[in-house]
């Protein structure tokens, strides 16, 4: 039986999709089997210690002081339902992680018109070793969904979907978390570079009625989204990690940070003249192609960080995951266009790129993957409380002699109150406490528990 092209063409990208979709597998596989991090117990008893309506109407209320009430309802939804086990959370992510490659292969296959970019910017975009956030840990959700609907949002826009939807993908976008600022910008940016109309009257007004009203009507939202989020009730306000400096040294110093970490550098190898370099490069390289995916790459990269390189840097580039879409988009662009204008009559040339690319891309990653270790202090103390079956009643108080966290670290009540589905319970702990109690005192708890070579052991009062 003789295979038709169309049906090699098909098994072709259904190969290439595998290999795309296999370095998260590869890099990432061992994050499935994570615990809970001290994070995701804060966030999980955040969200959990109050009113399921409270998160539920935020996500409404898209401008109110929340925290990022989208990921709320994620933690919620998957902890009524499986309890404190981690798995189902970490497939949870990892699903969000394939979908969000999937989007990624749509918003480059929109723009460009080829499979070939798309797929290359989707292998661009599956890993960085910046990613092991993501791989490791439930907190980044948030992330997560931003870039979902972030990329979700932008896809719908440039195919002309009901102005609804956008707006709908733009509010979760905000909701999972602050990155989502910068979507009006980009869908301007898009605007301006693909269709602009020029400066005659009659045409931009067209222009507007058509299309130009959707980034106006994006700023309008997003207008006391900001407030909010500056205001005194905002839950960053006074928070240090996220106190805005919105001066120039601290863009470059915080751009420089991050292309560190992009390349794999060590800290210092940056510096402002190359920054600029590699900025005004990406620039001028999009004019000499005279190529608009190009010029929209650019802006996409240099716009979407803007609100992370005004606050204390992070130390990763997990940060730049939506970002990389920019980046992602361009190298595959050019990488093409540089293939067709040198290689052009080279027979199998796009199967061959391919494949030297992805021996690149996999052995570059390989080289500088990064090793991450768990704290298991965590996982220790959850599965050995659950296997004590405690069943503490309403209200009751639990002493810890002594435990593997940090001395003002608050996880160990929030995994107590969550096991038991207690808010009222009562975790102590020795470290916290400004003196020793004595032994009346101890004896008024309900339970007493001590670490005792790495296992935890209840203590006869």
């Amino acid at each position: 039986m003789e295979v038709t092209s169309q049906t090699k063409s098909k098994i072709t990208n259904l190969i290439a999709m595998v290999a795309v979709l296999f370095p998260p597998v590869w890099f990432g596989g061992n994050g499935l089997f994570a615990f809970f991090s001290g994070d995701d117990f804060m966030n999980l008893y955040g969200y959990w210690s109050k009113p399921f309506l409270a998160t539920l109407q935020a996500n409404f209320f898209y401008f109110s002081s929340f925290y990022r009430p989208l990921g709320g309802l994620a933690y919620l939804g998957l902890y009524s339902i499986f309890g404190l086990n981690p798995l189902p959370f970490r497939l949870a992510c990892f699903a969000i992680l394939f979908f969000n490659l999937f989007l990624l292969y749509k918003l480059a296959l929109t723009l460009t018109g080829s499979k070939e970019t798309a797929l290359l910017t989707t292998l661009f975009g599956s890993h960085h070793g910046g990613y092991f956030d993501y791989y490791f840990n439930t907190g980044t959700i948030y992330d997560l969904l931003c870039y979902t609907f972030f990329s979700l949002g932008l896809y719908l826009y440039i195919t002309k979907s009901k102005v609804i939807y956008i707006v709908l993908c733009f509010i979760c976008a905000l909701n999972a978390k602050e990155m989502g600022v910068t979507f009006p910008a980009v869908v301007l940016a898009y605007e301006l570079i693909f269709h602009w109309p020029g400066f005659e009257i009659q045409n931009m007004k067209s222009w507007f009625v058509e299309r130009g009203f959707i980034p106006l009507l994006l700023v309008l939202l997003l207008v006391p989204y900001v407030i909010s989020k500056l205001s005194a009730a905002s839950i960053f306000s006074g928070n240090q990690e996220y106190k805005l400096d919105l001066g120039v040294a601290q863009y470059f110093a915080n751009s420089i940070h991050y292309l560190d970490l992009m390349l794999y550098y060590n800290q210092g190898w940056a510096t402002v003249p190359i920054l600029l370099c590699f900025m005004l490069g990406m620039v001028i390289i999009a004019l000499a192609f005279q190529s608009r995916i190009l010029l929209f790459s650019t802006f996409f990269a240099l716009i979407t960080p803007l609100p992370i390189l005004f606050i204390h840097s992070r130390g990763s580039i997990f940060v730049l995951y939506i970002p990389m879409i920019g980046f992602t988009l361009y190298m595959a662009t050019l990488l093409v266009l540089l293939r067709d204008k040198f290689f052009s009559n080279v027979p199998w040339r796009k199967p061959i790129t391919f494949s030297i690319v992805y021996a690149l891309f996999f052995w570059w990653h390989a080289k500088n993957a990064p090793f991450f270790s768990e704290i298991t202090g965590i996982r220790q103390t959850v599965n050995q409380l659950s296997a004590l079956n405690l069943n503490p009643k309403l209200g009751a108080r639990i002493l810890l002699l002594n435990d593997p966290f940090e001395k003002d670290e608050w996880t160990p009540l929030f995994i107590g109150r969550l096991l038991y589905h207690d808010q009222e319970l009562i975790v102590d702990r020795i470290k916290m406490m400004e003196r020793k109690p004595t032994v009346e005192e101890i004896k008024s708890y309900d339970f007493v528990l001590n670490y005792q070579t790495g296992q935890l052991k209840l203590v006869g009062k």
